[in-house]
């Protein structure tokens, strides 16, 4: 395990809570979470507060429909975007919530939000339970945050006209990640504490021929409260072969003392599609809850012995209007994708493969120092320093690649079978 990676940490520095603090009751407060999140983790790589799309063909097509003046003046040039394309790079979903009534944490408040180079927005058009018209489909990704146009929407290949506004409502990747990263916003929703800094945007409804509006600006967080694994986008793109890589704090327990299985066993966000804990996940059942026991049987056979828990299967899918999923393909077929679950899990096949006589590998076999809760660790407060909220030492960082990595060499010719790839590509 080479130590590469240096330690990673998002630390508040005197500057930065001096920011948030300013922010706190100014009209500015809804930027400082992303701000944050930005200026450690984005800005270090040159990605600064952009526009943002796909690649150089959808860049050069936006620039070319917004190349007229505007009535104050400026138009967008190249100079306004990032473009995120590398070569041989899967298309990337982030998930998001919108929360709305910002009311007493309740999951039935949420709505999926996806979030991509090209467009994002909520797929189905729904009222909420304050009255607020939300989703309908998607804007460019650099149009969210916007206001609507003043005339009726069009869906037949015309283009709308929309404003931007000031330098706030432009929707950035530095808005995307401290969206996907808003983890706290549930409690403060729970406990309805507002102007603590995390994301608010503009989200108006999409519907055809109709003139929409908004009312203000709407809480934004972390689509992990809904679809932690981030497999909703998934299904409702009828995608075939799924990798689920469920990354988690929660230890996979194969004893079962009790003799229920739950949340203490396999982490809760996998019952959620399974139709369980339905007060927690009241929208994610996709799949039948019996075929709940073939996974978590699965996962204690391979702990038992000592081999990493991959599990793959075939599923029946099953309707689900809130995230508009369905059972059938356009030609009327079942829709069965083929998904392989790998949770992580201190895999004693592993940890027999460590070399004694290394200071590290001894701590990771014991348990000791940096790797006590090894390999699961929490994402926020698991380090020691001061004012550092997600801080995990980088020999812990280089520990659990090492460790996914093998999990995935290890199972590769059991995902290659179930997931149809050809020998060469295995």
């Amino acid at each position: 395990m080479a130590d590469v990676i240096q330690d990673i940490g998002l630390i508040f520095p005197r500057s930065q809570l001096n920011r948030l603090t300013l922010f706190l009751g100014g009209t500015e407060t809804d930027e400082a979470y992303s701000t944050t999140i930005g200026e450690e983790f984005l800005d270090p790589l040159g990605i600064d507060e952009k526009f943002f799309t796909f690649d150089e063909g959808a860049l050069n097509r936006i620039i070319e429909n917004n190349s007229v003046n505007n009535p104050n003046g400026t138009k967008l040039t190249k100079e306004d975007f990032n473009y995120v394309q590398h070569q041989d790079r899967p298309f990337l979903i982030i998930g998001g919530v919108l929360i709305e009534p910002w009311k007493g944490g309740d999951p039935n408040n949420l709505y999926p939000l996806e979030m991509t180079p090209l467009y994002t927005g909520i797929r189905k058009f729904q009222t909420t339970a304050s009255g607020r018209q939300i989703g309908g489909g998607y804007v460019e990704s650099f149009a969210y945050d916007s206001i609507p146009p003043s005339k009726e929407l069009k869906t037949d290949g015309t283009l709308n006209q929309f404003t931007i506004g000031r330098n706030k409502h432009r929707f950035t990747l530095w808005d995307v990640i401290g969206t996907s990263g808003a983890a706290p916003e549930i409690a403060l929703d729970k406990y309805n504490i507002e102007n603590l800094g995390f994301p608010e945007f503009r989200s108006w409804p999409v519907i055809p021929n109709q003139i929409v509006s908004f009312k203000d600006d709407v809480h934004h967080g972390d689509g992990g409260f809904l679809d932690n694994f981030g497999l909703m986008p998934l299904l409702v793109r009828q995608v075939e072969n799924i990798l689920v890589f469920v990354n988690t704090a929660t230890a996979f327990d194969a004893e079962n003392g009790d003799g229920v299985v739950d949340e203490k066993d396999i982490v809760d966000d996998v019952f959620g599609y399974f139709g369980q804990m339905p007060k927690l996940y009241p929208k994610n059942r996709v799949f039948e809850e019996k075929e709940f026991n073939n996974l978590y049987e699965a996962y204690k056979k391979n702990k038992q012995q000592g081999n990493p828990l991959v599990y793959c299967q075939k599923y029946s899918i099953m309707d689900n209007p809130n995230y508009v999923i369905s059972s059938k393909k356009p030609d009327n077929t079942d829709y069965k994708p083929t998904i392989c679950w790998v949770y992580l899990d201190r895999t004693e096949k592993w940890i027999k493969k460590l070399d004694v006589n290394d200071e590290v590998s001894k701590k990771i076999s014991k348990n000791e120092g940096p790797f006590k809760n090894f390999p699961h660790y929490k994402t926020f407060a698991e380090g020691k320093k001061q004012f550092e909220i997600i801080d995990i030492d980088r020999k812990a960082v280089n520990a659990l690649s090492q460790l996914t990595a093998w999990t995935v060499l290890e199972s590769k010719y059991y995902l290659s079978h179930h997931l149809g790839l050809s020998v060469e590509d295995r």
